[in-house]
């Protein structure tokens, strides 16, 4: 048996529970939440922060929340799980209002820890962001997922000053692999600049952003995956480097594309895939997940203002509610909403069983 295939077993077990505990969950609390929060200077924040966690907790409350900052993105990745011009048709809202944000934040504040300023468009586009992270930093933990093409205009600052967890899509090591995938996108004018957050964080010497690199695998990129995580981890210094297997996202595209026009870029080589051959026919499906599936504990917040059930329910697909006429917190609390949840950690509802989580 390879290692990948260990690996893949091994990761639902309570051994895998264990040891992300420990490489993870224990150092980030102690690290990331409590000490170096507190050498930023935002002391109220770390010291609260147990006791909301533990309030979250007793109180069976969302830990984290995701906001859908901008509904745009300027890159046309082939396998987007969240395609720009599907997300745009569904909200009709290129970008949440600065004064809707501050309203949302204001009535999430003591009820959850940490806010997700990211899901469908690229968050750094949206104009008002240095101001949405200087509002929320000190009350909540900030965390972001960006292309790294747009690091101007103060944006810089926001990153490394106010942001807590900040993670990068970064998939290639060399141009022509890059920007195979990260269509519209310049490797090297990207690389320049996630280097120059790292730099900016170390000149900082506080320790945050926890800065992570995702590397999402596929038959372009696959060779290069261990001189990547080289380069970010060992010359870069970054904290985690990420392989993740690439999802084709058949059942979110703008056209008519299945999954034997994209097999092309499934890996050839890695063992990380979510998907399994048929021997006989040939065709390729997602691998069954029998796991109870967790995303259905974090909300997100679409940018019109409808509650998901998940981050891969796009369009909506599970009717929940609108902040706008919702307090969230008391609707988390309702039998409706926690049924919504129960039948989607057991992956009961159509949109459960193709998004391969």
């Amino acid at each position: 048996m390879d290692v990948g295939t260990l690996r893949k077993q091994l990761s639902t077990t309570v051994l895998a529970d264990v040891y992300r505990f420990f490489r993870y969950a224990l150092p980030d609390f102690v690290l990331n939440r409590i000490v170096r929060t507190m050498r930023r200077g935002q002391v109220r924040k770390a010291t609260l922060y147990p006791f909301r966690l533990l309030a979250s907790k007793l109180k069976r409350r969302p830990r984290r929340v995701m906001i859908d900052l901008v509904s745009v993105c300027n890159l046309r990745c082939p396998m987007c799980s969240v395609p720009p011009d599907i997300a745009i048709g569904a909200t009709q809202k290129k970008h949440l209002d600065l004064v809707e944000f501050k309203r949302i934040a204001d009535e999430l504040e003591g009820h959850v820890t940490d806010l997700s300023l990211v899901y469908s468009g690229e968050p750094l586009l949206h104009p008002s962001f240095k101001e949405i992270v200087e509002y929320a930093k000190t009350r909540f933990y900030l965390s972001t997922i960006s292309n790294g093409t747009v690091i101007k205009g103060g944006r810089l600052e926001a990153l490394v000053d106010g942001i807590d967890y900040l993670q990068f899509s970064f998939d290639g090591l060399s141009k022509e692999s890059y920007e195979k995938y990260r269509v519209g996108a310049n490797y090297d004018s990207v690389l320049a600049n996630v280097n120059a957050v790292i730099d900016a964080k170390q000149r900082a010497g506080l320790g945050l952003p926890v800065v992570t690199i995702t590397f999402l695998v596929n038959s372009y990129n696959e060779d290069e995956v261990e001189s990547a995580r080289s380069y970010w981890l060992e010359n870069r210094g970054v904290n985690y480097f990420f392989d993740k297997p690439i999802n084709l996202n058949v059942h979110r595209r703008s056209d008519d594309k299945k999954e034997h026009d994209l097999v092309h870029w499934l890996p050839r080589k890695s063992k990380m895939t979510l998907y399994k051959t048929d021997e006989a026919s040939g065709a390729i499906e997602v691998e069954k997940k029998r796991a109870p599936c967790s995303i259905v504990q974090t909300p997100v917040i679409r940018g019109d203002g409808e509650i998901l059930m998940c981050c891969h329910d796009l369009n909506n697909s599970v009717k929940i509610g609108n902040i706008e006429n919702n307090n969230l917190v008391e609707l988390w609390g309702s039998q409706k909403y926690a049924t919504i949840r129960e039948r989607g950690a057991n992956r009961q509802y159509p949109i459960c069983k193709v998004c391969g989580k």
